[in-house]
C-alpha cells in the first residue's frame, strides 16, 4: 500500500497574512482598551491573556502525556489574577504581601493532595506537583507584574477605576517592546535566515532573526525614550 501523501505545508505568503491579521486585530484591541482608560478593561485583557497561557501550557503537558492537574490550576491562576485586579480596581495599589506567597503555598499543597488520590508509580507525583507549581510560577506570578507595572507607578491625578496616563504607557512600551521583537525575529528571519540557531528545539529560528529581534526591539525601546519622555510616566520634573 503507497504512503499517503503529507500535506501540503503552508505556503509563506499565507502564514504572513495570518500573522498580520492577527497582530492588527490585537493591536486594535489594545488600542481600544488603552483610549477607554478603564481599569476593568485593561485587566481584563491582562486576566485573559494569563488565563490562555495557562490553558495552553496544560495543554501541552497533557499532550507530551505528562502528569498534571489543570482544573486545579486554571482555578489557582484565576483566583488569583481576580483578587490583584480587584485590589488595583478600587484603587488599592498594596496588594498584600503574602498573596504571593500563600497562592505558592497553594499550588504546591493543593497539587499534592488532588495526587493522593491516585497510586504512586515512581516520580510520577513528583512531577505531577512540580508541573503545576512551574505553570503558576512561570504563567501566573511573573505575568501579574504587568499589572502591577501598570498601576503601581504614580501619578499627580489619581482615580479609582482609571488608569493614568503614566501606567498606560509603560504597559504600552512593554507590549510594544515584546511585539516589535517578535516581527523583527519573523522579518529579518524570513527574508535573509540562513544559520540555524536551536534545529532541535525550533527549526525555524535563526541566528539572523535572533539579530533582527535585538535590533528591532532596541530601536522601538530607544525611539520611545528620546521621542516621548512620558513614556515611563517620567519627564524632566519627575513623575508626571
Amino acid at each position: 500500500m503507497a504512503d499517503s501523501p503529507s500535506p501540503p505545508s503552508q505556503s509563506k505568503a499565507l502564514v504572513f497574512a495570518r500573522r498580520s491579521a492577527s497582530t492588527l486585530f490585537l493591536w486594535g484591541l489594545v488600542t481600544a482598551i488603552f483610549l477607554s482608560h478603564q481599569s476593568w478593561g485593561v485587566l481584563a485583557l491582562i486576566a485573559a491573556l494569563m488565563l490562555i497561557a495557562t490553558i495552553e501550557y496544560f495543554q501541552m503537558m497533557r499532550a507530551a502525556d505528562v502528569k498534571c492537574f489543570p482544573r486545579f490550576g486554571i482555578l489557582l491562576t484565576g483566583i488569583y489574577i481576580s483578587y490583584i485586579s480587584y485590589c488595583f480596581i478600587i484603587g488599592d495599589k498594596n496588594v498584600p504581601l503574602n498573596l504571593d506567597q500563600f497562592s505558592i503555598f497553594a499550588a504546591i499543597v493543593g497539587a499534592f493532595t488532588l495526587q493522593l488520590r491516585y497510586p504512586i508509580r515512581g516520580a510520577e507525583a513528583l512531577v505531577a506537583v512540580a508541573v503545576n507549581l512551574l505553570g503558576f510560577v512561570y504563567i501566573a506570578f511573573l505575568f501579574s507584574f504587568v499589572a502591577r507595572v501598570t498601576f503601581i507607578i504614580p501619578s499627580k491625578t489619581e482615580i479609582a477605576g482609571i488608569v493614568n496616563t503614566s501606567g498606560a504607557f509603560a504597559l504600552l512600551w512593554l507590549l510594544t517592546v515584546t511585539k516589535f521583537t517578535d516581527m523583527g525575529a519573523y522579518i529579518v528571519g524570513s527574508m535573509i535566515g540562513r544559520h540555524k540557531m536551536i534545529p532541535h528545539v525550533s527549526p525555524g529560528k535563526t541566528w539572523e532573526g535572533f539579530g533582527g529581534a535585538l535590533f528591532f526591539h532596541s530601536s522601538q525601546a530607544v525611539g520611545s525614550m528620546l521621542f516621548s519622555h512620558s513614556i515611563f510616566g517620567f519627564s524632566k520634573n519627575g513623575l508626571t
